[in-house]
């Protein structure tokens, strides 16, 4: 992991220094597909990603050095990194429909059920069950009728073939944001923590 955030650490001011030196250069433009190029919003992923590796591993110094690094993070949607997924299609909703692999689990589903959360619609398609067609069904971990025919009316992800793959998004600096509140590593304590939660 020291290794990994040492490359991250050295990619984020690398691509800060291109950033700045060559503002509207964009040589690999045609051959990236998550940020056409654009070595600033490289530069705050290769910090999101530190910041994802410090908190996991317990790296308060690491941590710091990404939260305030020149380049900054990843923090607001329009720098989201996403993939198209390309001609070959997202690959989960390629198992979902397709195959007929993938189903939501019961618990994500319960949990949202629970707070009434607004973006249920967003994530899931709803079942086909005779008489809970207007409802998220959630299939239970370790059910032993895995027959794809038995399982195929349970709620599916609500993806496109063209839905874009999320590689780091501006939702888990705010969550990881909050982690490092709470480990008291920046200030705020509780207080910016649950600002942090409520802002992902």
């Amino acid at each position: 992991y020291k290794n990994i955030i040492a490359h991250l650490q050295n990619s984020a001011s690398t691509l800060n220094s291109y950033a700045q030196t060559y503002p509207s250069s964009k040589p690999m433009g045609s051959s990236d597909p998550i940020y056409a190029g654009d070595y600033a919003l490289w530069a705050r992923l290769a910090n999101s990603l530190t910041l994802r590796v410090a908190i996991r591993t317990n790296d308060k110094e690491a941590a710091l050095q990404a939260i305030s690094h020149e380049a900054g993070m990843i923090e607001t949607n329009a720098q989201n990194a996403m993939m198209s997924p390309g001609i070959q299609g997202n690959p989960y909703q390629l198992a979902s429909v397709s195959w007929g692999d993938l189903r939501v689990n019961a618990s994500i589903v319960d949990y949202m059920q629970g707070y009434e959360d607004p973006r249920m619609s967003a994530y899931f398609t709803k079942s086909t069950f005779s008489g809970y067609t207007d409802q998220y069904v959630g299939m239970r971990s370790g059910e032993a009728d895995f027959d794809k025919a038995s399982v195929a009316a349970y709620s599916m992800p609500n993806l496109t073939s063209g839905s874009a793959l999320p590689v780091f998004v501006a939702a888990e600096t705010q969550f990881l944001l909050a982690e490092a509140a709470l480990k008291g590593w920046i200030e705020g304590g509780e207080t910016k923590a649950r600002e942090y939660y409520e802002a992902g």
